[in-house]
């Protein structure tokens, strides 16, 4: 029997049929990653880079920042940046470190104490 005929349109069958399928939405929509959604909460972190006691909670905050991402946008508002000063007004900053969680449009939700704050106690006040 001679194979060679009928191997070569089943051959360029199968490779077609492959094509698609690895051309397939639904293929491609379960390799697809979940779509990550920007957090509701910011944690801003008032702060002189220059002071030690800010130094400290900056090392905290690293530390957890695997833990923080999916929870807050942390942003460093800095006595050093001109640019940030109106911040410290706005919120009425007068002791640092200082963190304060403010929802997406910038409303105050909690206020820490000022000072040092644990990971731990950070990390619940978001989860609130």
């Amino acid at each position: 029997m001679n194979y060679g005929i009928v191997t070569r349109p089943f051959l360029l069958a199968l490779i077609l049929a492959v094509s698609a399928l690895a051309a397939s939405p639904v293929k491609n929509a379960l390799k697809a990653e979940p779509q990550k959604t920007a957090p509701e909460k910011t944690l801003l972190f008032f702060m002189n880079p220059n002071g030690g006691p800010c130094q400290r909670q900056l090392s905290i905050l690293d530390g957890i920042s695997d833990s923080l991402a999916p929870l807050a946008r942390v942003i460093h508002v800095k006595t050093t940046n001109d640019e940030d000063l109106p911040k410290f007004r706005q919120y009425g900053i007068r002791g640092l470190p200082f963190l304060l969680i403010t929802d997406k449009r910038g409303k105050e939700i909690y206020r820490f104490s000022p000072g040092i704050q644990p990971a731990e106690t950070v990390l619940k006040a978001l989860k609130k």
